[in-house]
């Protein structure tokens, strides 16, 4: 397997800054605007509040080093990352931060965390920026600054150089093209008056266009090392409240891995608003995605397709979340070498402002003997107290066995019962 050089990883408290190129326009004079002016993007920790609450930062869950979790492949710090340009007073300081990012744009193939790759970047010896945003084009000038003091190290192959520096310069290629194309269209007062018709024709040619490069990319890294998969996604936002996505990826000599699969979904986000058009905290999501993979090496059990249906509501008050799942795996047998190709599940979870939390989970599967169709678990969570219930098939085929955990601080105790008849009431 190869290594590659190693690089120190970046964890949620370490601090990135870089530079930019924006627009300025004096308060004296508003309807000039000087473009590419040198711009400062301030000091900010990986876990940016911002970055956090719109998803865009990506980290580990289960992976620690000094307590601080590990970021990955796909991270972002996000929206709201102070910048203020080298000439001030600027009117448009206020402005383009609500669309700013620093992004990672390198990733360890050969070192993954939580399933994921481990997302790089590194000032020094070798540099791997960030890119960050910028006009008219993003800008490869952000590091971090500490990441040299972390511990753990992981390996930086030749591909996943090139890859990560192959991406950058065809997204620059592509924003440049996109303003080129797609200039925008505004009134004399610097309305934007584009109709929905322009939008979705901008979205979709960013869209397309940000798929050539992924696809540049990871074509390239899989001719210089073929355990490395070609990789195609599109995502494209049609409407201001509904993003459809695509990704398909194959190719790769090690699909135990690196499975050959497709995916598909669509999202659509309300942002309930008042009477003066402010948000008001509330937010409604509804969720679809299907996924299909046909090649996974040995784990062919992992072969099969995915149905999955999800609806999220947030606001002050509390969140609540639930979502359905189906699957086919036609190569999924268990230890007794009976048939579990069918599993259809659902989980809810509702957390209130307090900050307690009720969570409930079943996954059912038809296939299998009496006594073993079903299984069920509940947790309840308040302050530093939890209890969770796990009713689930004995192994046997004779029955159900219950499972509940009650967790209190740094205490735990866990009890056992048997039940011997089938969750749906029948003798056994």
């Amino acid at each position: 397997m190869a290594v590659g050089v190693p690089i120190h990883i970046n964890h949620t408290l370490d601090i990135t800054v870089g530079f930019s190129l924006h627009d300025y326009t004096p308060p004296a004079a508003p309807t000039t605007k000087v473009p590419a002016l040198p711009t400062l993007e301030f000091p900010v920790p990986h876990f940016w509040p911002p970055g956090v609450g719109s998803g865009a930062v990506k980290k580990t869950t289960t992976v620690f080093v000094g307590g601080s979790a590990i970021i990955q492949e796909g991270h972002d710090l996000g929206p709201l990352v102070p910048q203020l340009t080298f000439v001030q007073p600027n009117l448009w300081n206020l402005v383009f931060p609500l669309t700013s990012k620093r992004k990672i744009m390198f990733q360890s193939f050969y070192n993954r965390m939580d399933k994921k790759q481990v997302g790089l970047t590194n000032l020094i010896p070798i540099p791997l920026p960030m890119l960050a945003c910028g006009e008219p084009i993003s800008i490869p000038l952000s590091f971090p600054i500490l990441n040299f003091l972390n511990s753990v190290r992981v390996g930086l192959t030749i591909a996943d150089f090139v890859g990560g520096w192959l991406n950058i310069l065809i997204t620059m290629g592509t924003e440049y093209l996109i303003k080129k194309i797609w200039p925008g269209k505004k009134d004399a007062d610097g309305k934007d008056i584009r109709t929905a018709k322009d939008k979705i024709q901008e979205n979709l040619g960013s869209a397309l266009l940000g798929t050539l490069a992924g696809g540049i990319s990871t074509s390239v890294q899989h001719l210089i090392d073929s355990n490395y998969p070609v990789k195609v996604d599109l995502s494209v936002k049609i409407t201001d409240k509904t993003k459809v996505g695509a990704s398909v990826q194959f190719g790769s000599a090690d699909t135990t891995n690196n499975p050959s699969s497709v995916t598909g979904s669509v999202t659509y986000t309300n942002k309930q608003k008042n009477q003066e058009g402010k948000e008001t905290g509330k937010e409604t999501s509804v969720t679809g995605s299907a996924a299909w993979t046909w090649d996974a090496g040995d784990k062919k059990n992992k072969e099969g397709g995915t149905l999955t249906v999800g609806a999220n509501q947030k606001s002050p008050t509390g969140n609540s979340k639930a979502e359905g799942t189906a699957s086919y795996n036609p190569h999924n047998v268990d230890a007794q070498g009976r048939n579990n190709d069918v599993s259809v599940g659902g989980t809810a979870t509702h957390s209130s402002g307090s900050g307690g939390t009720q969570s409930g989970s079943v996954t059912h599967n038809p296939h299998a003997p009496a006594g073993e169709k079903t299984t069920t678990s509940t947790t309840t969570t308040s302050g530093n107290s939890s209890t969770t219930s796990t009713t689930a098939p004995n192994a046997t085929g004779k029955g159900t066995t219950t499972t509940t955990t009650h967790t209190s601080g740094s205490s735990s105790t866990t009890t056992t019962a048997s039940n011997q008849s089938s969750p749906f009431g029948h003798p056994l």
